[in-house]
């Protein structure tokens, strides 16, 4: 037990409580916060950025049972700064209040019905937190509470129905349950995650071909695997949630308003870029910051579009390491 003490020590010197409010029992913990969402703007808060997408949208006539629209919608919470965060699950753990359980967002669409069993709301859930401790010369994972790593997404898709015409009316409240969750960040930086020569090549899902300006312009299409054209920079923008895309051949940057999608001014707010999971595992929307046009491919010809597309494929990215 000697051992575990020094090890919950060595813990409470490494881990920073976020900012927070006194409860009426002096503690610091997270207190429910609600914002308005849409599907063209995100919401950010305490690090954790809160959105959804409409994957897809329908409007029906029923007669007696009521006239809808329907709509299908991933919601998603990705933690977009450089530490981990964790809720505590014990109360005495460090200091901090609790218990507590592991829904961190909650999404409410005030407009749906509920009609055909259909949802009304989304809760978004963090895993188990475990981390490595010695106790008698034994090495064990103590399991301390929830958590969401750097960079990590949580989503859920489910259908909705509202009133016909209408558009879905969504919010979203960060740590919904109690006044007193506790929680902390944690540092959990890495030489690897703080290497800016990582390069990476970004290939479309549905086209099966990557992005490349080996003669150029940017294009989608086939490639050599030592093609430095085809080979990207993803640059973080201090204090943002955006990217810059850079190009390792030719240092120039995907900018949405050139004939060409490059430009050499990495600056410019045509060239940041939002990066969200698109709800198919492991492919992300690439997504211009100015008007929230999605990059996607068609016919292999590069466009941005910020209205529904009917093949949603064609907009799906996969980022190789």
């Amino acid at each position: 037990m000697r051992k575990l003490l020094i090890f919950l020590l060595y813990a409470a010197a490494f881990v920073r409580p976020a900012a927070a409010q006194d409860n009426n029992y002096g503690v610091k913990g997270f207190y429910p916060q609600t914002f308005p969402v849409t599907d063209s703007a995100a919401v950010t808060y305490n690090g954790l950025q809160a959105g959804y997408t409409i994957k897809d949208e329908s409007e029906k006539t029923v007669g007696k049972k009521g006239d809808f629209s329907r709509y299908k919608i991933y919601f998603y919470l990705t933690n977009t700064g450089t530490e981990a965060k964790i809720m505590y699950r014990n109360m005495s753990f460090l200091g901090h209040s609790g218990p507590i359980n592991n829904n961190i967002a909650l999404f409410k669409c005030l407009n749906a019905t509920g009609a055909r069993l259909t949802n009304k709301m989304a809760s978004m859930e963090l895993q188990p937190c475990k981390l490595e401790a010695t106790v008698d010369d034994k090495k064990v994972l103590a399991d301390i509470g929830y958590w969401i790593r750097p960079g990590e997404t949580v989503s859920k898709t489910y259908p909705m129905i509202v009133p016909l015409g209408e558009r879905p009316n969504v919010t979203v409240t960060f740590y919904p349950e109690v006044g007193n969750q506790a929680g902390a960040f944690i540092s959990t930086n890495s030489a690897e995650a703080n290497n800016p020569q990582e390069f990476v090549r970004i290939k479309n899902f549905a086209a099966n071909t990557w992005l490349h300006i080996q003669n150029g312009p940017l294009t989608c299409s086939g490639i050599d695997n030592g093609w430095w054209s085809a080979q990207w920079e993803i640059v973080p923008v201090n204090a943002t949630n955006n990217f810059q895309v850079r190009n390792r051949w030719k240092n120039t940057y995907i900018c949405s308003n050139s004939s060409n999608l490059l430009t050499d001014n990495g600056q410019s707010a045509n060239a940041l870029w939002m990066i969200q999971e698109s709800g198919t595992a492991n492919t992300f929307y690439i997504k211009n910051v100015t008007d929230n046009a999605k990059l996607y491919v068609e016919n292999g010809v590069l466009k941005l579009s910020n209205s529904f597309l009917n093949n949603d494929a064609l907009s799906k990215w996969i980022i190789e390491k």
